[in-house]
Parts: C-alpha cells; sequence; structure tokens
C-alpha cells in the first residue's frame, strides 16, 4: 500500500484498451503500472487482488526492489498504478482509497490538544510526560522551522531534516530527539497518504524544462560559477584532535546508570480479532522505573574497538584519549558501559567535525554538471495543492515542500530578484559526512549591480547556536565549496525568509 494509485474514469464502462504490465524501457520483470478492466467484475476480491498486483514495490531487470532506499525522491515517480475504471469500479477503488486512509492514518495532525497528551520514552528510561506547555513550545519550534504546515500536517521538509540528519530537537527535548522524529514519522502518514492516493484527473503530469530565464545571461553567470564538479581532501592535526576530544569529554561527559520499566497491567476479559491483531491484549497499564544499582558484572565490551568503529580514529588514538580523560570520568565506563560508548563516541566525532571543516580543501575535477539535471521527465503537479506557477523562475512551475517554501518564492516573485533556481535534488555537494543538496539559486538586484547569492537553506532560525551537529557542518562544508569553487564570487549563506536575504544582500 505504499504505491500510488491514481484514478481515471471514462464514460464508457468497458471499451478499454488493455494495458496490463506496461514496463518501462530496460525492464524485464513483469511489473503492473496500469490496470484496465475489459469485463465487469462483481467481486471485491476479485478487485483486490487485482489492485494489489499493482501495489507492488517494483524490481528491475537485476531483480533490485524500486523502494524507497534505492529512489529516494523518485520513488513514487516510478512505483506508480494508474487504474483505468469503469463506474463501479471507480466507486470501489474510491471506497479502498478511503478505507486505506482511515486504517493508516491514525494521527493526523500535530495539533496542542494532542502533543500535550503524549508521553516520550527513552532508550535510557528517561521519561517525558509533555503538558500544556511544553506542547506550545515544540508547536511553535516546529512551525517556525517549517515541519508543520498551516494545515497542521508535517511537511516534507520535516522528513528531509530526519533523513539527512539535520533533525535538531527544542531545548528540554534533546534527550528525547529519536523519539520526536518517531512522531513526526508517523504524524506524516495522512499527509503522505493524500499525495500518494488521489484521483490521476485532478494531477497533471508533463516533461518540465527550463523556460527562457534559464538562458538569462545573469543565471547562466552564476550557473558557469557552480556547475563545476569538486572534490575535497583533509589535513588534520591527530594530536590536536586528541587534546579537544579529552578536553570535551572531562567538561561534558555525563553517564547516568541503566534503569529497568517494569509494566503491570492485567488482561481482558474478552478478547477480540482486532485486539489481537494490534497486539492491544492488556488493559490498566501502569509503568515504573528502578536504577540498575550493579556494576560492569559478567559483560565485556571491545571498548576501543568499538570506539574505533565509531569515531573511524585510529587504536593508537583512541586509546590515547582514553588514558588521558580524568580518572572519574573513566569510571563511567563501569556504570553504564554502553551510554558511555556511545557518548564518548559523539564527543570525538564532535570535535572530529570541527576541526573537518577548518582543514578541508575543495579543488575542481575538470567535470561539470550537465544542464540535463534541469529537465524533469515526468513532473507531477497540482495548482490547487503543492504547486504554484511563477515567472522568475527557470521552469514556469514551482512545486513546494513546505508553506515557509512557498512564502518566500512568492516573496522573490514580488521583490528585487532578477531569476532564481530551485536546484534539481541531483545538484550534489560532496561532504565528509554524505553528499548535500544546497536549495536555492537566486540573481538578485542592487541598486548599481546585479550580485549573486546562493543560499543553502531557508531555515526559521539560522542562528549558529540553534544549528547543531550534521545540520551546522554540513552548512559551513558547503560555505567552503562555494567559495572555492567561484573564487568567493558566489555568496552562500543561511537565511530564515525573503527579509533575511535583504539584509544579507544590503548589509
Amino acid at each position: 500500500m505504499k504505491d500510488k494509485e491514481r484514478l481515471l474514469s471514462f464514460d464508457e464502462p468497458t471499451r478499454f484498451i488493455f494495458s496490463h504490465s506496461a514496463l518501462k524501457e530496460g525492464w524485464d520483470n513483469p511489473n503492473v503500472f496500469v490496470i484496465c478492466t475489459l469485463k465487469q467484475s462483481s467481486s471485491k476480491d476479485s478487485k483486490r487482488q487485482e489492485i494489489g498486483r499493482g501495489l507492488r514495490v517494483c524490481v528491475n531487470k537485476h531483480g533490485m526492489r524500486q523502494d524507497v532506499e534505492l529512489l529516494g525522491e523518485e520513488f513514487f515517480d516510478v512505483n506508480s498504478l494508474t487504474v483505468v475504471a469503469s463506474e463501479s469500479y471507480d466507486e470501489f477503488a474510491s471506497s479502498l482509497q478511503k478505507e486505506m486512509l482511515d486504517e493508516l492514518s491514525r494521527i493526523v495532525k500535530i495539533e496542542l490538544k494532542a502533543l500535550s497528551n503524549i508521553t516520550l520514552n527513552n532508550k535510557e528510561g528517561e521519561v517525558l510526560a509533555i503538558d500544556k506547555k511544553l506542547a506550545k513550545t515544540l508547536l511553535e519550534d516546529w512551525q517556525t522551522k517549517g515541519y508543520i504546515g498551516e494545515d497542521g500536517f508535517v511537511t516534507s521538509k520535516a522528513l528531509k531534516d530526519i533523513k539527512e540528519k539535520n533533525f535538531v530537537a527544542p531545548d528540554g527535548f534533546e534527550a528525547h530527539t529519536k523519539e520526536l522524529e518517531e512522531l513526526l514519522k508517523k504524524a506524516s502518514v495522512s499527509a503522505t497518504l493524500d499525495k500518494m492516493i488521489g484521483n490521476g484527473k485532478e494531477e497533471q503530469e508533463i516533461e518540465l524544462k527550463p523556460n527562457a530565464n534559464f538562458d538569462n545571461p545573469a543565471f547562466q553567470d552564476l550557473w558557469s560559477k557552480i556547475n563545476a564538479k569538486a572534490t575535497y581532501k583533509i589535513e588534520v592535526d591527530s594530536q590536536e584532535l586528541q587534546k579537544a576530544s579529552i578536553e570535551a569529554i572531562n567538561q561534558f561527559l555525563e553517564v547516568s546508570r541503566g534503569k529497568v520499566k517494569i509494566t503491570q497491567a492485567t488482561q481482558k476479559e474478552e478478547l477480540h480479532a482486532q485486539d489481537l491483531a494490534e497486539n492491544a491484549m492488556m488493559q490498566n497499564a501502569t509503568n515504573s522505573y528502578e536504577r540498575v544499582e550493579h556494576e560492569l558484572g559478567e559483560t565485556r565490551y571491545d571498548l576501543v574497538g568499538e570506539l574505533e568503529r565509531s569515531t573511524a580514529l585510529t587504536r593508537k588514538s583512541i586509546v590515547t584519549i582514553l588514558a588521558k580523560i580524568a580518572p572519574q570520568k573513566f569510571e563511567l565506563f563501569s556504570v553504564n558501559p554502553e551510554a558511555f560508548i556511545l557518548k564518548v563516541a559523539k564527543l570525538i566525532n564532535q570535535q572530529k567535525a570541527k576541526m573537518l571543516v577548518d582543514g578541508i580543501v575543495y579543488s575542481k575535477t575538470g567535470e561539470q554538471f550537465s544542464n540535463d539535471i534541469f529537465t524533469i521527465s515526468n513532473f507531477k503537479y497540482n495548482l490547487s495543492r503543492d504547486t504554484i506557477e511563477v515567472e522568475k523562475h527557470i521552469y514556469d512551475y514551482l512545486k513546494y515542500d513546505s508553506e515557509v517554501e512557498k512564502g518566500f518564492a512568492t516573496q522573490m516573485e514580488k521583490g528585487q530578484v532578477v531569476v532564481y533556481a530551485k536546484l534539481p535534488s541531483n545538484f550534489k555537494i560532496p561532504t565528509p559526512i554524505g553528499e548535500y543538496n544546497s536549495d536555492w539559486a537566486i540573481v538578485f538586484e542592487k541598486a548599481d549591480k546585479k550580485e549573486v547569492y546562493f543560499i543553502a537553506e531557508t531555515k526559521g532560525n539560522c542562528d549558529v547556536m540553534q544549528l547543531k551537529g550534521a545540520e551546522d557542518a554540513k552548512i559551513a562544508y558547503a560555505k567552503q565549496y562555494f567559495s572555492a569553487l567561484s573564487d568567493d564570487e558566489v555568496v552562500y549563506d543561511c537565511i530564515d525568509g525573503y527579509e533575511g536575504l535583504i539584509d544579507r544582500v544590503l548589509g
């Protein structure tokens, strides 16, 4: 049920061209992309089986499943089922779509009342009951970051930040970052299904090509400065890294004893099929927590080996760091070995990331990104839902990921922007912590000249103190990248909206 289902209704119920097992070019396996019924059927089971065949995730000619992990944002472009339906089939499929939405959309919107009734439990046994005050803080933070749209649904920007490890929990929620990520993922089901399932007649599909703005000399000048591919090398002083890691561990390492969660409940007197399916056979559950007072015990841990794998440092460097940290800090290993390893690795990696930014040097490879990356062969859009028509963009249409992004583009259309582009997803910047896709390329007109700006992210808050971990590092790497590629002619920065762009341009 992860694949996209689109319904097309026709006046004549049974006279259609049969297009079963439509195959994409170069694909040898029988993947169903179109279902077109040639006979009237009153059997719901038969219809379910027919649609179920089309809802399977496709495989390519090598037998590889074309899932989200492999295709990313292109998943629904490949895994798309079109049902050419008669009147009765249309009614059945519409009913099936509603059933899927009702079944899968358990959490529909992120609202204050819903958040106020949630309790977060992390792996270390720490509990955070979200009251109305905390719920308001969380809601305002996610709205500011563009994680929640005006309609209350989770945006694709939230899922993108989670996937790229750029998600940052607000103050007071740091210990429950993973739980908040899972909450957003679950809450996004309904919003995702709304895009997955729908009437194909409401959605347009075209081959989207750049318009005349792409040939604007100003944009071509910008593109020529950033379309060179690059590689990097890094020089890091190992002794400085060891020193910084030791200082960080001595200052920030805190490890709590392990906790045991004890759940007590009574079994329901009557059990129904739904109870078994949902694993809801118990009732009146209460939780209590107890600390584990014993020390390391009989379990043996490869401390050096685990840290070596988690930090990519040599065993010699790991041993040097552990030997020189304060004795009371090293004793925390026996209190909670797993937490000790995770937190020490995190502190070392944080220091490594800082030094990598300072030591990274980008250089051009001699290759360039092709203009072909701007052509989208199967661009699907809906002007009433996720797309706006634009004039200053290099396309005639802009598909936005959030209301924040929509608002930013709308303001650029009315402002001093000459031409701009939301860069395609395959325009990737290499960094030590993974490839990075920047958002906007903008040519902004000043009173006396045109100055080019390249914006990495439109974030609700670009304060460096609010950007943590991979998020801050990727922005720092991108600054080095574009500076090297353009000899400082292209300015790269993080902004919080159109007003932030004005402030950055005009100083």
